[in-house]
């Protein structure tokens, strides 16, 4: 079962005249939008791709940069997806009645009420429906929302009648917390899990903000930060922010379909929406890809015993090859890759700069005027005094054998070939060749050394026009044992590992270095020698694959338009760089 986090029948075409391109572009969005919030609505084929559960802050800003593609009907269903106390998801935020500075700490800054007579915005001059103060039965002229609006003067007991807290046309149900208005209208969930939500989102506060200290959500101390139950049946939710009274603030919108059953997945959905709550605290210069990455990784922090992260680690081990900075909504592949690149924030969190190094890369982004979804990681790490060459070595050579501190609940990494005895050669032409610092991984086989040719030797060819980084690694009891880098000019090189029937597995890694999203492809031979005295005599025949025929693939389709080790030292158990 696949769980991740946002995180019908089609409508028409849109009805203004657009490009193609823009026509098809709006029509992958669309489906997109189905995906999260009206799963049903797909054909069976896309169903059974979906995840189960999904995140759509992603999705949002690709919507509303092509809203009036949309036919007005497509537009009416996504608003009440997106923020059901809305006409028009663009209109803008209907303000509340200006409050006293005491107050803004008892209301969100988003007003989801729905007055008689105001449809889904609270249009002003459009009065509430209230109760009204009974004394003895008898109704005032007194309106009122509880009983405590009708105390008199005279100390007589009145009630409140005629208002009723959840239906339609009256505020949602409401559970208030230091930080937060959980809010529901028409969505079947019970008090207790909405309460267990807020709960979850008070914790996720503490751990976050209040214990790593990550900056909170913008306007939230003058606001609660709404969190609203869409009793639209999705199970996912989504971050988003608007302005609101004179500057932006962040809301969180979740599906109703995400707390049913027993699961308490929807605990650790709170601490990743949060988290791209604060995120919007740091501006928007991250790649998409980043800002899923991060606030998968710090569900740990929060809910250390529940692990719902490491199953979205699936995205980048199902598919190692993607782009490290691919982002797409539209892309399948790549859309669970954002989710599975948590293992590049886990690796930087836990051998080369703690925690910290992860906000710290967030804070540079906002000192990158103008940048908007693209900033590049390897700029925030230069930022810190840290260059991704000197360290990607690393990341990808623990990714082998998944050498994390909980290794035991990642996903083992796609291999791209076994190799069971030897001489042999190979490499890659096919859609999964390795494209920008991503990786192929070849597992060779250690049973195949013997005494008189204890040592591994690789020959590689690939684009010489590309930078690559090709290790070889031994590995064992489930550690880095060994990584011997070779050494590659103008595309070409070679490397021995010496030794390698001592390890469990070696491991050929192939990637590319370079920003583009294309793919790359190589050949390789690989043959038991003694470096003591073997000579290179050419005799090994590659058949069906030649070396030197490893050039560049015609650019990768998907689509994405936006969105570490400490210098070489894991500080894993018995490894040795050779």
């Amino acid at each position: 079962m696949l769980f991740i986090f946002l995180g019908t029948v089609l409508a028409a075409p849109p009805s203004a005249v657009v490009e193609p391109g823009v026509e098809a572009f709006t029509a992958e969005l669309w489906q997109s939008y189905l995906m999260h919030f009206e799963p049903s609505a797909l054909d069976v084929q896309a169903q059974a791709r979906r995840p189960i559960f999904s995140c759509a802050t992603g999705l949002l800003p690709k919507l509303k940069e092509n809203w009036e593609n949309f036919t007005p009907q497509q537009r009416e269903r996504m608003t009440a997806a997106i923020a059901p106390w809305k006409t028009d998801w663009l209109d803008p935020v209907a303000q509340r009645p200006p409050r006293p500075p005491s107050d803004h700490a008892e209301v969100s800054c988003f007003t989801t009420s729905r007055p008689v007579g105001a449809g889904r915005d609270w249009e002003e001059g459009v009065e509430e429906v209230m109760g009204g103060c009974a004394i003895d039965g008898v109704l005032t002229t007194e309106a009122c929302r509880e009983a405590a609006d009708c105390v008199t003067d005279s100390g007589v007991v009145a009630t409140c009648e005629g208002y009723e807290a959840g239906v339609s046309g009256y505020e949602p149900q409401r559970i208030v917390t230091e930080h937060f208005s959980v809010e529901w209208d028409q969505a079947n969930v019970s008090e207790a899990k909405a309460q267990a939500w807020a709960d979850a989102l008070e914790k996720s506060w503490d751990v976050e903000i209040e214990q790593m200290g990550w900056r909170p959500p913008s306007k939230s101390d003058e606001y609660l930060v709404l969190a609203y139950i869409s009793e639209m049946n999705y199970q996912g939710a989504f971050t988003y922010a608007e302005q609101c009274d004179g500057g932006y603030m962040p809301y969180i919108v979740a599906g109703q379909g995400s707390f049913s059953g027993n699961s308490d997945w929807f605990e650790d959905m709170g601490a990743h929406e949060l988290n791209h709550a604060i995120q919007y605290a740091y501006g928007m210069a991250h790649e998409p890809w980043f800002w899923e990455a991060t606030a998968t990784w710090i569900q740990e922090y929060v809910f250390p015993s529940h692990d719902w992260w490491a199953m979205y680690v699936t995205g980048y081990a199902d598919a190692p090859h993607i782009a490290l900075n691919a982002s797409s909504q539209e892309d399948y592949d790549v859309f669970m890759h954002m989710y599975g690149m948590s293992i590049f924030n886990f690796f930087l969190d836990e051998q080369v700069g703690g925690p910290e190094l992860i906000q710290n890369l967030w804070v540079a982004g906002q000192a990158v005027p103008g940048s908007y979804y693209d900033y590049w990681i390897g700029d925030a790490l230069e930022s810190q005094d840290i260059v991704l060459e000197d360290i990607f070595d690393s990341f990808i050579a623990a990714n082998t054998v998944m050498a994390y501190e909980s290794g035991q609940s990642y996903p083992e990494v796609d291999v791209q070939q076994t190799v069971g005895s030897l001489p042999a050669a190979g490499g890659n032409e096919s859609g999964d060749r390795p494209q920008g610092y991503g990786q192929n991984f070849v597992k060779i086989s250690t049973s195949t050394a013997t005494s008189a040719a204890p040592d591994l030797r690789v020959s590689f060819a690939g684009d010489p026009d590309q930078d690559w980084t090709v290790l070889l690694v031994g590995t064992g009891d489930g550690e880095v044992e060994r990584v011997q880098k070779l050494s590659i000019e103008a595309g070409e090189g070679d490397g021995v590992l010496t030794d390698y029937g001592s390890h469990d597995s070696a491991w050929l890694v192939v990637s590319p270095l370079t920003q583009s999203q294309r793919g790359f492809s190589y050949d390789w031979e690989v043959q038991a020698i003694s470096a003591d005295t073997w000579e290179d005599t050419g005799d090994i025949d590659p058949s069906e694959r030649g070396l030197g025929c490893g050039c560049s693939s015609t650019e990768n389709s998907s689509p994405g338009w936006w969105v570490l080790l400490g210098l070489c030292v894991l500080g894993r158990r018995r490894q040795q760089w050779v």
